[in-house]
Parts: C-alpha cells; sequence; structure tokens
C-alpha cells in the first residue's frame, strides 16, 4: 500500500482556500503512442467555453495523465477519458470536480481495487458504461453527459453547403449513396500522427487544430457524416445535422451512449441495409444545455462547500438523465 500513500493522501477529506485557479486538460499521450486524438482537445475547449462564463479564472494548462504531479491550489473539471495511467487521480492541490467522466477498462479494474480513491465524490458520468461501473459498484454517481453538447448554436447562413466525412474510412465511405461519396470532404480527425515530443511540446499546435475543426464545421457543414463521437457530440450542439455510425460493437456501450436519447446510432449493418435517413435534421438541444451548464455551476459550488438548492440539483440531474429528442 505505500506506493499508493500520494494518492490516499489525495483523496483526504479537507478544505483548502483556493484561488481563482483552473487545470484544463493537455494531453502528451505516451511514448507507445503515435497520434493524436483532437477529440481530447475539443472537450478542453468545451471546458473552457463553459468556465469562462462564470468566473474569472487563472487557467493553467496541464498534462491529463499527471495530475497527480500537480503543483498549486487549483479545481478540475473532470470531464475526459481516463486513462492511461493511475496518475491521472488529482493530488491534495486539486479539487476534482467529475462531470463528463470516462472511466476505461482499466481504470475501473484499479478503482475496484482501491474504491476508497472515490468514495467521497459525486461522479458525473460521460457515458452509461461509467455510470453503470461506479452505481453496481456502490459509488455515489450520475449521468452528466458530455461537456461538448454545450458549445453554442451556431447562426444559418448559405455558406453552410458541404458534407463532412469525418473519420470515415474508405470501407464506410464505399458504403454511402453515390452522392454523399462524390460531395463529401474526407476529414482525419482522430488519428493526426505525431511524436511523444510533438504532444509534449507543441501542444497549443494540436489545440488550435481542434479549433479549427470546430470553426470549419460551424461556418461550412450542412451535414456531418462520423464515426467520432468528439465531433458527433459538439456539431450536434452547434445545430449541425449529423449521422454517427459506430464502426466498433462495443463502442455505443462504452462510449457513444453520452448521446443516449439523443441521437439514433448507426451501425455497419445499417449501413449495408440502407436503413440510414441521409437527410437527417438539426436537433434541438438548447433546453438541455441549460440544465447542463446549470449542472455545472451548482456542483461547483457545492464541491467548494457553498450552499445550493439540492431539490434543484436533483431536478436538473433528472432532466439531463431523462433527456429524449428521439
Amino acid at each position: 500500500m505505500e506506493k499508493y500513500k500520494i494518492l490516499n493522501d489525495s483523496l483526504k477529506d479537507k478544505k483548502h482556500e483556493l484561488s481563482s485557479s483552473c487545470v484544463l486538460f493537455k494531453y502528451y499521450y505516451t511514448k507507445e503512442i503515435r497520434s493524436a486524438n483532437l477529440g481530447d482537445y475539443i472537450q478542453t475547449i468545451a471546458t473552457h467555453e463553459i468556465l469562462k462564463q462564470h468566473k474569472s479564472y487563472n487557467f493553467t494548462y496541464w498534462n491529463r495523465d499527471d495530475l497527480n504531479n500537480y503543483p498549486n491550489n487549483s479545481i478540475a473539471i473532470m470531464q475526459g477519458w481516463f486513462s492511461h495511467t493511475i496518475a491521472f487521480i488529482p493530488n491534495r492541490n486539486i479539487t476534482p470536480i467529475y462531470i463528463g467522466t470516462h472511466f476505461n477498462k482499466y481504470i475501473q479494474n484499479f478503482i475496484s481495487c482501491y474504491p476508497f480513491l472515490l468514495k467521497n465524490h459525486e461522479i458525473g458520468c460521460r457515458d452509461l458504461y461509467t455510470l453503470n461501473f461506479l452505481k453496481s459498484n456502490g459509488f455515489n454517481a450520475y449521468f452528466s453527459r458530455c461537456l461538448t453538447l454545450t458549445l453554442p448554436k451556431r447562426e444559418e447562413n448559405s455558406n453552410q453547403n458541404k458534407v463532412f466525412l469525418v473519420n470515415v474510412d474508405l470501407e464506410i465511405k464505399k458504403l454511402l449513396p453515390k452522392k454523399v461519396q462524390q460531395e463529401g470532404i474526407m476529414v482525419n480527425q482522430k488519428n493526426i500522427i505525431g511524436n511523444y515530443d510533438d504532444f509534449k511540446h507543441n501542444w497549443k499546435l494540436y489545440y488550435d487544430n481542434a479549433k479549427e475543426f470546430l470553426d470549419k464545421y460551424k461556418n461550412e457543414a450542412k451535414l456531418i457524416i462520423t464515426t467520432a463521437l468528439h465531433c458527433a457530440s459538439p456539431c450536434i450542439a452547434m445545430g449541425i445535422p449529423v449521422i454517427l455510425i459506430s464502426d466498433d460493437p462495443n463502442e455505443q456501450l462504452s462510449r457513444f451512449s453520452a448521446l443516449e436519447g439523443i441521437i439514433k446510432i448507426y451501425t455497419i449493418e445499417d449501413l449495408k441495409n440502407d436503413k440510414i435517413d441521409f437527410n437527417p435534421e438539426s436537433i434541438d438541444i438548447e433546453q438541455l444545455k441549460q440544465y447542463m451548464l446549470e449542472n455545472v455551476e451548482l456542483t461547483i459550488i457545492k464541491a467548494m462547500g457553498g450552499g445550493i438548492d439540492e431539490n434543484r440539483l436533483l431536478f436538473i440531474r433528472n432532466q439531463i438523465t431523462n433527456w429524449k429528442n428521439l
């Protein structure tokens, strides 16, 4: 147990005076991983957009997988996918606000062995996969969805006339209608090749690239066809018609359930059997956004020891969980 002493210390019940400081995530990945996922930075962008509206935070960007070594008193919204290493667990300097959190199988196994790490936290889960794991193991968890769903809705104009095929491989493209194949602009958002030093020293380049992708979708897209959750989710928020295709049989359960009740998730079999509507409407989730934004605000106040209306918070979270567009 000695090697987990720091982790144990980091989760002790303690209230400390915080500066107006907030940690946002950047990503170094690992030396074994040779590609970046701009969807990670889209989550950071969405978190930043929310927090800058509520308070004049001093934002610091820190490696998601090294929160155990963060040096200053801060809060951190734990929106994202965790993780390649247990060093993502915040140390005593960070007050973690678990909203939009996904735990992969590796972290779930670790938490199962050391449940004290989360026992004193409310955990807003990005997806039903994480929620079901935590609830079945007795943790205080609820369905918060992903904060990329809160990005502002765009203004429509005549320049939004392009079809983007985002992380759609050639095998899937061949199954699309001929007109969509001809019009579709292939975009790679998920597998940006680089190396560890690139990710570490030039992370701002990837952050800026993610912003450029979002601006391109917002200003130019009439339709998005994608296999990437963090293309579908922000584009739905911006009011862009989206077709989301799962190219992994386990993905709908483990990650795509973040969009439960909001959008139909298609499979490759649906595509092969001509069961996809290629003229979808945009989806109105403006009320859902307001509930999600209020949940962030009240949850931060509560985590910092402030008084809130608990009945209001429960109502909001129920609305988020049970939201249905379908």
